[in-house]
């Protein structure tokens, strides 16, 4: 059956020793498509604070900025090796790109944010389809308390939460790893961990949200089958992995292929004392 309309809500239970017990929500990849229905999951839930994993808006039209695709690509280390894997994923995910935004009306992110930031406190981090923002979504996110986390971190009740972008910076991502306490962090690429983070001595947070791969598009047996930055049947689609990176399928189907076996999802993150292995 396709999900392509399907919005689940999934809880995992993780630790923390020295946070405060809370409920954390993790939205992403919205795409700018109307998330009345994840918004009310939300309402109804009640997180303490929401991370916003990046994507929610649609900021990447040609000429709006200095960044293009190809910047952005090289960030996400998506390379043109001219193999014959590389050229499909690429005209599979550009065929969902076009038919996205030719059948689409992408307004619909702002609102989402407006009506979620009433419910807790919302850090936002950026993603790939995110090259901008126009000064009057900054003067939005002002009026609304929306914390944007562009390679910047906050403290705020005992924790810190930090936001890496596709377009990272590792010097702000070192010196965030450095400081003291319970530390967030929010990071759109599940890649990024992988790539950039485990087995670093700057490997100290105590949870990565990640969203960008969309649960693989299509799910197998558990098994995704195509994501960005991973190419075909990807590891890393959705669930939890090395105990603190936590990837969220997000709320849109961007391309016009349906998914199937893996629906939309709002993630809900319990922190406890709890040992609870994953």
């Amino acid at each position: 059956m396709f999900g392509k309309e399907k919005i689940v809500t999934t809880t995992y239970q993780m630790q923390i020793e020295a946070m405060e017990p809370c409920k954390i929500a993790l939205v992403s990849d919205l795409h700018d498509h109307p998330g009345d229905r994840a918004a009310s999951i939300l309402a109804q839930e009640q997180p303490d604070l929401i991370l916003a994993a990046g994507d929610i808006v649609e900021r990447c039209t040609y000429g709006e900025s200095e960044y293009t695709k190809d910047i952005m690509n090289k960030y996400q280390g998506i390379v043109n090796d001219g193999s014959l894997r590389y050229k499909l994923s690429r005209t599979l995910l550009r065929a969902g790109e076009v038919l996205h935004k030719k059948n689409s009306v992408l307004c619909g992110g702002l609102p989402f944010l407006e009506k979620i930031a009433a419910i807790a406190p919302l850090y936002y981090g950026l993603g790939n389809h995110e090259w901008y923002f126009y000064p009057e979504d900054r003067a939005f996110f002002a009026a609304h308390n929306i914390t944007l986390l562009d390679n910047a971190d906050v403290y705020t009740d005992g924790v810190r939460i930090g936001g890496l972008s596709t377009r990272y910076d590792l010097d702000w991502l070192k010196a965030f790893a450095k400081k003291q306490g319970p530390k967030l962090l929010i990071c759109h690429h599940p890649e990024y961990y992988f790539r950039h983070i485990k087995g670093t001595e700057w490997d100290t947070f105590d949870l990565i949200v990640s969203g960008h791969v969309h649960g693989g598009q299509w799910r197998i047996a558990g098994q995704g089958v195509l994501a960005p930055g991973q190419g075909f049947f990807p590891r890393y689609t959705y669930g939890v992995h090395e105990h603190k990176l936590v990837i969220g399928t997000g709320l849109s189907n961007t391309a016009s292929v349906p998914r199937w076996g893996n629906p939309m999802e709002v993630v809900m993150i319990e922190i406890n004392h709890t040992k609870t292995n994953y």
